[in-house]
């Protein structure tokens, strides 16, 4: 409750890390800790910069993954972070762990954009012989849920 009360009585988070902020929240969740305040606070921030290059992927499906285990929504976030990781779907930028995160995230909430999703079926195709079985459960779950269409890699053609 101290960090929480900490964080939330703050001006802004300029001086927080990308990691620092997505650590925040992945404790939270981890430990059950659902604060409102403080995820809002957090998505706040995020939304009002003007860019998100200085989050890597990580940060990113470790946020959203945050927000969608606390059981939180915050729309606006979600949609800034869909089109950043669209923006860098041809960059190689995302293992297997990020992208089966991130899509997961946004299924389990709810946020389901298909745009999203369609661009991401080549980061799974190229990434796909990474995957575990979890992620790969949850690739396939989230792809389900969103009712996008992913032959590439669901057609069991190699």
């Amino acid at each position: 409750e101290k960090v929480a009360n900490h964080i939330t009585a703050l001006d802004h988070l300029e001086r927080f890390s990308p990691q620092s902020i997505s650590n925040i929240l992945i404790a939270f969740a981890k430990a059950g800790e659902r604060n409102p305040e403080v995820f809002k606070k957090v998505a706040d921030h995020i939304v009002g910069l003007d860019d998100l290059s200085g989050f890597k992927p990580q940060h990113l499906s470790n946020l959203v993954w945050a927000f969608a285990t606390a059981n939180i929504s915050h729309p606006i976030l979600f949609e800034k972070i869909s089109n950043e990781a669209i923006a860098r779907q041809h960059e190689n930028e995302f293992n297997s762990q990020n992208v089966a995160n991130l899509l997961w995230s946004y299924a389990a909430i709810g946020q389901l954009d298909p745009r999203l999703f369609s661009s991401l079926e080549s980061v799974v195709a190229n990434c796909f012989h990474e995957c575990d079985s979890q992620e790969l459960a949850n690739i396939a779950w989230a792809f389900a849920v969103a009712n996008v269409n992913a032959s590439d890699i669901f057609d069991g053609k190699s």
